[in-house]
């Protein structure tokens, strides 16, 4: 069936726990929101950063053809450009719409998200094959399970925002690793990413930066009490990825090894549920 196509281009496996951090932004700061408004606002995040993935895989599909590791249904001819393309303005639309029925604050994160999207993957912004902007921009992509939750709610404030690009910045510390991972075959793909750009070993060098001015940043929320300082135990929830990139960096084989998918999902579970249980005390 064609639809397990769709299905699979939206590769959930890649984001659902962003659900959770979602989640935790509304519960954590808002106990007492309504049943209906939750649910609104949890289904409207997951068709948008559904979106976020169906529009990746709509504007990577010819260089996605040369990866073995890419299940990218486009690429392969399973669904073509034309009906990805709709489908991510489908799921765009949808989740705007619901998001739009709790709050209008959560309409305008919402196009946020929508508009961070764009300007990630499509030409001829496509910051995804800028070096350095790549980072700044996947840190603002990913700030906005957070902030779409948080917003929602509470509206726009300063504490919501710096909270969200908390959550951003734990993303961006992980990508010159994610590149460095994939440096080859990018290179075969003609895409510039920040490993293809510095090198190998610059962009580790760079991730690791990255890591202790995203503890520095959490100590700065931490001391405006944007955040309880228990929360600290949140960014050992992405050690297994960064173990899992350095091992593969280390030794390509090691992508084969089944046991790494384990460990990513692992890291998924923590990613989901810790922010929850520490923003709910």
């Amino acid at each position: 069936m064609r639809l397990r196509h769709f299905i699979n281009n939206i590769r959930i496996s890649h984001w659902w726990w962003w659900i959770g951090v979602c989640a935790a932004a509304v519960l954590g700061f808002n106990p007492g929101v309504r049943v209906t408004d939750f649910s609104l606002i949890i289904v409207g995040f997951t068709f948008l950063f559904a979106s976020v993935y169906t529009l990746n895989n709509t504007y990577d599909h010819q260089s996605d053809k040369w990866n073995p590791e890419k299940n990218n249904p486009v690429a392969h001819g399973r669904i073509s450009y034309n009906e990805s393309f709709v489908q991510t303005v489908v799921l765009a639309g949808t989740g705007l719409v619901l998001l739009g029925l709790v709050s209008p604050s959560g309409f305008i994160s919402g196009v946020v998200l929508c508009l961070l999207n764009i300007v990630y993957h499509v030409p001829p912004l496509r910051t995804k094959s800028r070096p350095y902007i790549d980072i700044l921009s996947i840190t603002l992509l990913y700030a906005t399970p957070f902030f779409v939750g948080y917003s929602a709610v509470n509206g726009f404030d300063l504490r919501g925002t710096g909270i969200a690009i908390l959550f951003g910045l734990l993303s961006g510390m992980v990508h010159p690793f994610q590149t460095a991972k994939d440096l080859e075959q990018d290179r075969m793909n003609g895409d510039n990413t920040i490993a293809a750009s510095i090198g190998l070993k610059r962009s580790v060098m760079l991730s690791l930066i990255l890591v202790v001015i995203t503890l520095l940043y959490f100590e700065l929320l931490v001391t405006a009490r944007f955040i309880d300082s228990k929360m600290f135990l949140y960014p050992v929830t992405f050690i297994p990825s960064l173990a899992y990139y350095v091992k593969t960096i280390s030794d390509p084989s090691h992508k084969k090894i089944d046991s790494t998918v384990l460990i990513l999902r692992l890291n998924g579970i923590l990613g989901g549920i810790v922010p929850i249980y520490f923003l709910l005390r």
